[in-house]
């Protein structure tokens, strides 16, 4: 076979003249140029008989056709190929994706249902048992039947809720139980809650799309917002959680600590966590424990639709005054000095952890309490309740009605002493007296002085009490006629 060479192809196409001299005489199997020459030698040599200008431009006419339909041909043919070849590979990724999305939803499954809580440590020489709490939280929160509530452990910053929890998580079987800290960054909780689940958030990609990745070509995964990345990973857990459902017929049970810091930082977060936590409970495939400060998370968690599938079983509170004093003397500090250091730290261990500290360091029982005395200070500039703000007036509103004698009939109620005060104020007292939403929020952040359960408000302690009492008389009376 005699291969025609690129220069005759375009003499014919262009002149419409056989260019004899141009032929080579090389073998080839380029099936693709042999049937374009041909076509172009054939209609050339038709075309040769011909006379004057209108046959020349017959034979370019005829020729140029036969060319583009044989290229025509090639092309189409190729590209079938190459289209048969597309669909394969599409087909086999999209197989991949949904293998390899079954295998992480096994491994997620299994994960819920081998549980993951915080490994046990050693209780420590002074550690101070509260059995009847953590027997009261275990009785409420793990029921045999089913709740359609979720829960909202609350108590005040230091009492040792998150010890508590990991307490009762230790006393329980492991399995179907989960056990989850807001870490500083809140944002990342999705991430958080994806690696606890062993949740890859790029389960849903093919072969072909993760190879593609690997070799750097695109992206594996865009990075998503941090409200879309915790989406993800709760309705991966929400999965998992009904088909652990299906399988032992008990919801799995998952623990939330210091949700304080998605209130803080994340309210979002927060707002859609609480939205999940309601649905949850509505299907009874997850038994969510919330735990957090007495504050601004549920402040925010109290003002929601969400709230009505809420239940408080009980507030975590200080250790009892015996247990503290018992606490400091085993702690080697004098049983007289540690009386008095119970009563200004009314039994929070955060702060008699601090006194042991202080002491243990040469300071005397006097500046230990000066020091603490400090601390509830700075609370109260925290809380813009000693400074100019747009909140100090509202905020003396609601200590001078924490501080003022209760009346007989409220007392009969709610509990108060007459000489003391009232024992707390209702939420729609509270927004009566601070209207203003951004408001409440900086009264009720984690520094504050106030304690507010969702419920009711209170003062963080009897300290904070003595202080606005003995510190602010002017103030308060000076708010009397705001």
């Amino acid at each position: 076979m005699l291969r025609i060479s690129a220069s005759f192809t375009r003499s014919i196409c262009t002149n419409g003249r056989l260019p004899f001299a141009a032929l080579n005489a090389q073998p080839t199997n380029d099936t693709s140029c042999n049937v374009i020459s041909s076509a172009c030698f054939a209609s050339a040599a038709g075309a040769a008989t011909k006379e004057g200008s209108e046959a020349k431009k017959e034979v370019k006419k005829s020729a140029l056709q036969s060319a583009i339909s044989a290229v025509k041909a090639i092309v189409t043919s190729r590209v079938a190929v190459l289209g048969v070849g597309a669909a394969v590979l599409l087909a086999a990724n999209v197989q991949t994706g949904n293998l390899v999305e079954d295998y992480y939803k096994g491994q997620m499954v299994d994960r819920v249902g081998a549980g993951f809580c915080p490994d046990p440590q050693p209780a420590g020489p002074h550690h101070i048992p509260r059995h009847t709490v953590v027997e009261d939280l275990d009785r409420i929160l793990m029921q045999d039947q089913p709740s359609k509530f979720y829960y909202v452990v609350t108590g005040a910053h230091g009492r040792g809720k998150s010890t508590l929890l990991r307490e009762m998580c230790l006393r329980r079987e492991k399995k179907g139980m989960g056990y989850i800290e807001v870490e500083p960054h809140p944002k990342d909780f999705g991430k958080s809650l994806g690696a606890a689940l062993d949740f890859n958030f790029q389960e849903h990609m093919g072969m072909l799309n993760q190879l593609v990745g690997l070799m750097g070509a695109l992206p594996v995964h865009k990075e998503d917002s941090p409200q879309m990345t915790f989406k993800r990973a709760a309705s991966a857990l929400q999965e998992a959680a009904a088909e652990h459902k299906k399988r032992t017929g008990r919801p799995f049970v998952l623990i939330i600590d210091a949700v304080d810091r998605l209130a803080e930082h994340a309210p979002d977060i927060l707002e859609t966590l609480q939205d999940y936590c309601k649905d949850w409970a509505e299907q009874t495939i997850v038994s969510v424990v919330l735990v957090c400060s007495e504050g601004l998370a549920p402040h925010i968690m109290h003002s929601r639709d969400a709230w009505s599938h809420a239940y408080q079983p009980g507030e975590i509170r200080n250790i009892t005054t015996e247990e503290a004093k018992d606490y400091l003397v085993n702690r080697g500090i004098d049983a007289q000095d540690a009386e008095q250091l119970v009563k200004v730290t009314d039994g929070v261990f955060q702060r008699l952890e601090k006194c042991v500290v202080m002491l243990g360091r040469g300071m005397s029982v006097q500046q230990a309490t000066h020091a603490i005395l400090q601390d509830i200070e700075t609370h109260f500039v925290s809380a813009g309740l000693l400074d100019d703000t747009p909140q100090q007036k509202p905020g003396l509103r609601v200590i001078r009605e924490l501080i003022k004698p209760p009346s007989s009939k409220w007392s009969q109620l709610f509990g108060g002493d007459a000489t003391l005060g009232r024992l707390h104020i209702t939420a729609a007292e509270f927004r009566e007296l601070v209207p203003e939403q951004t408001m409440q929020d900086k009264l009720l952040n984690r520094s504050s002085v106030f304690a507010f359960d969702g419920s009711h408000l209170r003062f963080e302690s009897k300290t904070s009490e003595a202080y606005a009492r003995d510190m602010l008389p002017g103030k308060v009376s000076t708010s009397l006629s705001l």
